[in-house]
């Protein structure tokens, strides 16, 4: 389990968040080369949540942050993955994992001051 006390960059090669991710308001941004995986974790109070560095951002289970979130790689979802927050962007592509059927679907929901868009699905 992860708690923030301040706005936090990590770094690296490759990274598995699999606990719960409490960020007390501040924003998270995961900057790794390789595979970042996001595997159903409880985020609570997250503000921005940012990833990048070139890499895969895989995804699964549901994802909520009082702010945006910005994919700056390519996303990869291993399950049917929910994002909740104001906004987010896709900077690469989105797609599914390989035999899963069906091959995920990202739904982007809206926070209660009607922020947010339309949802996707590969």
């Amino acid at each position: 389990n992860i708690i923030l006390t301040a706005d936090t960059t990590l770094t690296g090669t490759t990274s598995t968040i699999a606990g719960t991710v409490n960020g007390s308001g501040h924003d998270l941004t995961l900057n790794f080369s390789g595979d970042t995986t996001i595997a159903g974790p409880s985020f609570t109070g997250i503000n921005d949540l940012s990833t990048g560095n070139g890499g895969n951002t895989v995804l699964s289970g549901s994802l909520t942050t009082t702010g945006s979130q910005t994919y700056d790689d390519n996303i990869v979802l291993s399950a049917d993955t929910t994002l909740t927050g104001t906004g987010s962007k896709f900077a690469g592509t989105v797609s599914g994992s390989g035999s899963r059927s069906p091959r995920g679907a990202v739904r982007e929901q809206e926070q209660s001051d009607g922020t947010g868009s339309s949802s996707g699905a590969c």
